[in-house]
């Protein structure tokens, strides 16, 4: 059985969700209520709610400021900002880099 072909859309859903997920694990991690990080960059819990849920609509200056409060991993990020797998690979983002913490 073959799997389905990655089609641009996909991958953008799949960076997206990915994005939240790891948006949500480190703020566990953290112990950081969704309130809190949004006072933390500067917005109201509402918008920060709004923005997470469509990540599209986040501006590179908030992206920013959640990417330090959080401390994400850049490969989350670049995967949202559409790098695609084999790019990650090439700039030393992949797999082997982040399993062995370089």
């Amino acid at each position: 059985m073959s799997r389905p072909r990655m089609t641009p859309e996909l991958a953008a859903e799949n960076a997206r969700k990915d994005f939240q997920m790891e948006v949500k694990l480190q703020r566990v991690r953290l112990d950081m209520s969704q309130r809190e990080l949004g006072a933390a960059v500067g917005i109201s819990a509402p918008l920060m709610s709004e923005l997470l849920a469509d990540p599209d609509k986040l501006s590179i200056a908030r992206l920013r400021s959640i990417i330090r409060t959080l401390r994400l991993e850049p490969s989350t990020i670049l995967r949202l900002l559409g790098f695609t797998e084999k790019e990650l690979h090439a700039y030393g983002f992949g797999e082997k880099c982040e399993a062995s913490g370089a």
